[in-house]
């Protein structure tokens, strides 16, 4: 342009010619079969499973994927907008406006989708992959040649799913427990929205209408939950050898079946329970006469050392190589 050999309008680099097209190595594309399709899925877990059938079936990004939401889902018209890609954390609107689309959905794989809803809930600002709400839910048909389940969850609605395919469901027992202000409560799983970990003692300091509690933890922290969705709680009275490891009472009352398996009562046991009373301790066992040789059982795991210390030990307990 500055000699005059081109028009200023045209750009020089416009008569640029790249061979091939890209510089870039190119990578053989892999193919997979369906029944290879299937086994991936079959070996994933929720929400992993979930993620790679959309990246399959729709062909959306990594960062589109983790972006989604469940407003940009219409499942009444069977489409998915993409508007947005999460990167790095940081969720934004995607590069370029042909980014944009509106994605068909075919109605199996809306019904796998409305599936994993009932896991992953809508809510304010979260995306469709987020840690999953347990659902209450009660079963209502198991069907053996189908392998199954159709269940009724909180709201009325029934579902039926294929615990082949659809996988991290959770059985539990409902009960009934009643709760006064003062009972003391243990939490029988661990929850991160309120920061309680599983077996974690505290006492009810307040009880609502609505199903709110508001409970003072052992390390003083003040908690409240809703327990009409957080259920994993329960009386903290009584709690096993092994989850009361590190607490210390005034007064221990050690209850001991006899009858459980041989190694669950051992020398570890005895140490464990008794040693977390400060005052006073007590035994109640079904049968006295079997507690001592059950609680002298040593349940301690032998080391390669101690294996090869074993032929010097024999000889000073005097017996005979």
């Amino acid at each position: 342009m500055l000699w005059g050999l081109l028009s200023a309008q045209r750009n020089p680099l416009s008569l640029v010619e790249i061979k091939d097209g890209s510089t870039r190595p190119r990578r053989k594309k892999m193919i997979i079969t369906a029944e290879q399709f299937q086994l991936i899925c079959n070996g994933l877990e929720e929400p992993f499973r979930t993620m790679v059938l959309i990246a399959m079936c729709l062909g959306l990004r990594v960062s589109e994927i983790l972006a989604l939401k469940w407003a940009d889902f219409d499942f009444e018209d069977g489409t998915l907008m993409i508007t947005r890609g999460t990167v790095h954390g940081r969720i934004g609107r995607v590069k370029t406006e042909y980014s944009e689309d509106e994605m068909h959905l075919d109605p199996a794989f809306a019904e796998i989708l409305l599936a994993w809803q009932t896991q992953c809930p809508a809510s304010e600002g979260a995306g469709c992959f987020r840690t999953p709400t347990p659902a209450v839910s009660g079963i209502l048909l198991c069907s053996t040649g189908m392998f199954s389940f159709t269940v009724q969850k909180s709201d009325g609605d029934q579902v039926t799913y294929d615990p082949s395919r659809l996988r991290g469901i959770s059985a539990y027992r409902e009960i009934e427990r009643e709760f006064a202000v003062g009972d003391r409560l243990q939490f029988t799983a661990p929850n991160r929205e309120i920061g309680v970990a599983n077996r974690d003692l505290g006492t009810i300091e307040q009880l609502c209408n609505d199903g709110q509690l508001a409970v003072r933890m052992n390390n003083g922290k003040a908690v409240s939950f809703d327990a009409n969705r957080m259920r994993h709680f329960d009386h903290g009275y009584a709690v096993t050898s092994h989850s009361s490891q590190g607490l210390t009472a005034e007064r221990v009352l050690v209850n001991i079946d006899t009858n459980v398996h041989p190694e669950l009562l051992n020398t570890r046991f005895a140490y464990v329970s008794l040693s977390r009373a400060s005052h006073d301790a007590q035994i109640y066992a079904n049968d006295a006469g079997s507690l001592v040789p059950g609680l002298s059982h040593d349940a301690s795991k032998t080391s390669a050392l101690e294996m090869g210390q074993a032929p010097s030990l024999s000889y000073g307990i005097g017996i005979g190589m």
